[in-house]
């Protein structure tokens, strides 16, 4: 099957910031990082290209050989963190851990697509006024 992953656009704000890009959720209040790798290959989900296609672009631009599971690694990542569009397709078939792509060695272990993720609060949670730290009276 042809897959062509969409990255998704709407209900996200982004910021690029030097080789990483931040993305914040205003629909789900989560705040990600991704770093270069995650980046490029989200960056390159544009409903035209297959993971096979993307991989051979980030040989290029990473210097060095990318496998497509190296890039179904990082779908799989983005597509967790809802930074693809729902009509994207899914992996169907099993991918290899994060250690067997480290094990296999090469470019692709050290810079493994990687993104984190937290829930920020949202501007009402912020602003309660409530006391972020211990409260009460302190020792002697």
């Amino acid at each position: 099957m042809d897959q062509r992953p969409v990255a998704r656009r709407a209900g996200l704000l982004t910021e690029s910031v030097d080789d990483e890009v931040l993305v914040y959720d205003t629909e789900r209040h989560r705040a990600h990082a991704l770093n270069r790798a995650a980046a490029d290959i989200w960056r390159r989900c544009d409903g035209a290209t297959t993971p096979a296609e993307i991989a051979e672009r980030l040989s290029e631009t990473l210097g060095g050989p990318v496998t497509e599971e190296f890039v179904r690694h990082g779908l799989d990542q983005l597509r967790e963190f809802n930074l693809l569009e729902e009509s994207s397709p899914t992996m169907a078939e099993p991918r290899p851990s994060r250690r067997d792509l480290i094990l296999a060695g090469g470019l692709a272990a050290m810079t493994l697509p990687l993104v984190t993720s937290i829930v920020a609060p949202t501007a009402a949670e912020a602003q309660s006024g409530l006391p972020t730290g211990p409260t009460g009276p302190s020792g002697p």
